[in-house]
């Protein structure tokens, strides 16, 4: 959680060199292990971080997020950044859905101030809740990436494109903070030879995006919590809509006694044989 907090950064370069005791530099996966576990009975980086903080200067935030007890939930749905994001597990549980929400891309800073896209898809959503004097939530995506190195590439068009089974080991961070989160969705390609690669086609947010006051949390019987935005009062849909009544409605429709036949009789009518008047005259003459 705190290494995707800008704040913390000089924190945790403190933290592992003090803590690595290697002359060696050492790799992502020792540093991931060193600020989750520890080194050899030596405190992790939450540990460090908790009594860093407790004899320095730092941000009230940080000081309520190292100190106070934590409660969690998870979501399977969630709006930010004008995206609705949906649950891998969601959404294979509806597979007739109209969208596909699961897709995450998100950006980090590397050496030299380059920047590197990782492609994810989203596999929970946890909102971490701190107990304190400030209402203070903090909402994580946890996603399974894709290589950014051997499982990315740009095709001649411009197209990135993804190997769905070269995946970042599971071990290493796999959380991103939602408000760092894109949305992209995964197009297939229909060839055999290209099945291995799927299209990553960056969605765009909405024109408005939602705000957090506008957003409320369900819990349904058959779902976990949701996050999604109010419907919209019947104030404001008159708001939004004027309608007329009777306005134009005539044009809409022709009189219904045009359309309406007459019943038929079921009696039997006589049947009359009509005689042009030249055979009847003829008829009268011979009488």
């Amino acid at each position: 959680m705190y290494s995707n907090i800008d704040s913390t950064q000089e924190a945790f370069d403190m933290f592992d060199e003090e803590c690595w005791k290697s002359t060696s530099k050492p790799t992502a996966i020792q540093l991931e292990n060193l600020r989750r576990d520890g080194l050899k009975g030596g405190p992790n980086f939450v540990q460090w971080f908790r009594n860093y903080v407790s004899k320095n200067s730092v941000h009230p935030d940080l000081q309520q997020m190292a100190h106070t007890s934590v409660s969690v939930r998870n979501y399977t749905r969630y709006d930010v950044n004008g995206y609705r994001f949906r649950t891998a597990k969601l959404e294979k549980s509806r597979p007739l859905a109209a969208t596909t929400n699961s897709g995450v891309l998100a950006s980090s800073y590397v050496d030299d101030d380059k920047v590197v896209d990782y492609y994810g898809v989203l596999q929970n959503i946890v909102e971490l809740i701190f107990d304190g004097p400030k209402e203070l939530k903090v909402v994580f995506f946890e996603c399974d990436w894709f290589d950014a190195h051997s499982g990315t590439r740009v095709d001649k068009y411009g197209n990135v494109e993804v190997k769905h089974s070269s995946r970042i080991p599971s071990s290493m961070s796999d959380v991103v903070l939602a408000n760092q989160a894109k949305q992209v969705y995964y197009l297939p390609y229909p060839h055999p030879s290209l099945r291995a690669w799927w299209v990553a086609i960056k969605v765009n947010p909405q024109v408005v995006a939602p705000e957090s006051a506008d957003y409320v949390s369900i819990i349904r019987d058959n779902d976990d919590a949701v996050f999604q935005p109010e419907a919209a009062s019947n104030q404001d849909i008159a708001h939004r809509f004027h309608v007329t009544n009777g306005e134009g409605l005539e044009n809409l429709c022709c009189n219904s006694s045009d359309l309406i036949e007459e019943p038929r009789s079921k009696r039997k009518r006589p049947v009359v044989v009509r005689r042009s008047v030249r055979i009847q005259r003829k008829s009268r003459a011979y009488e």
